[in-house]
């Protein structure tokens, strides 16, 4: 039913993609003897960990090599504030996800000397 309301080319997007039981539910159904269950329990959790996956795979991801570069050539622009300037390079900071605290703040005073315009 998911694949007829998604369209024609989901199909393959869900081919691609794996869904599974968890390990620990596998280990714990196996450790109380359960070996099957119900067919329309067994339905209704692979639907709810397809659609899961589903929203994985649609949900884009940040692109923090991008975020790293537009903090790295921001500049303050000569009708803006100092204010503003600052504001802007803690907002990029924040989505570079790579860096520790300590390299951000290091960061953050490099672009601060270098980017900006205004010395007032």
């Amino acid at each position: 039913m998911l694949i007829y309301c998604m369209g024609r080319e989901a199909e393959a997007i869900i081919n691609q993609i794996t869904v599974r039981q968890p390990r620990a539910a596998v280990a714990a159904d196996a450790a109380r003897g359960i070996i099957a269950v119900e067919a329309e329990d067994a339905e209704r959790t692979l639907y709810a960990r397809t659609v899961e996956a589903l929203d994985a795979y649609f949900t884009p991801r940040d692109n923090h090599l991008h975020y790293a570069v537009l903090f790295m050539s921001r500049s303050q622009q000569f009708e803006k504030s100092n204010e503003h300037f600052i504001r802007s390079l803690h907002e990029l900071v924040s989505r570079c996800s790579g860096w520790d605290q300590q390299h951000k703040d290091e960061m953050m005073r490099i672009r601060l000397l270098a980017g900006m315009k205004d010395k007032d």
